[in-house]
């Protein structure tokens, strides 16, 4: 005997709520946050103090799979166009950072530019697919994402020495 889906297939439920709704919020998500990692990815397998950051892409997928059984009841949002509106402005961001990361792949504002607009988007996405109950449910793995974007050589390096000498 079939089991009944939690949320029972309705057709007049808003699209983000039925199957086909949730495919395209994760095609959406992968189109945001693809480029992104293959940009950080290049620091990745360069520079020995990111080889974790091959890592964080998986964990935040793990903690987004571990939670989405459990998400809690979409809610509403006021003013969704006005929410999906600024989310397309901040996702056309992606191609003048796209511009200057062909040129300056190493460069950490371009990396921050596609950390800037995968999470900005990600937000509005997530307000837009469940309202406030899903963007507190899933904001941790988003922001945990930010911790493979490599940091600005200066600020790094002023850090790192600075715990070297409290913990020397």
């Amino acid at each position: 005997m079939a089991t009944a889906a939690k949320y029972p297939v309705d057709e007049t439920a808003p699209a983000l709520e039925r199957k086909e709704g949730y495919l395209l919020f994760w095609i959406l998500l992968g189109l945001l946050w693809v480029p992104a990692i293959r940009q950080w990815s290049y620091d990745w397998s360069t520079n020995p103090q990111y080889f974790y950051g091959w890592a964080v892409p998986f964990l935040a997928a793990y903690l987004i799979y571990e939670r989405w059984p459990f998400r809690p009841v979409p809610g509403t949002i006021k003013h969704p166009r006005w929410i999906a509106g600024g989310a397309i402005i901040l996702a056309l961001f992606q191609w003048p950072i796209r511009w200057f990361g062909e040129a300056n792949s190493d460069w950490w504002p371009v990396w921050w530019g596609y950390a800037f607009v995968a999470f900005g988007c990600s937000v509005p996405l997530l307000l837009l697919a469940g309202g406030w109950p899903w963007l507190k449910a899933f904001s941790f793995p988003l922001i945990f994402m930010l911790t493979a974007v490599p940091w600005p050589t200066y600020f790094e390096i002023s850090v790192v020495q600075g715990l070297m000498r409290i913990n020397a």
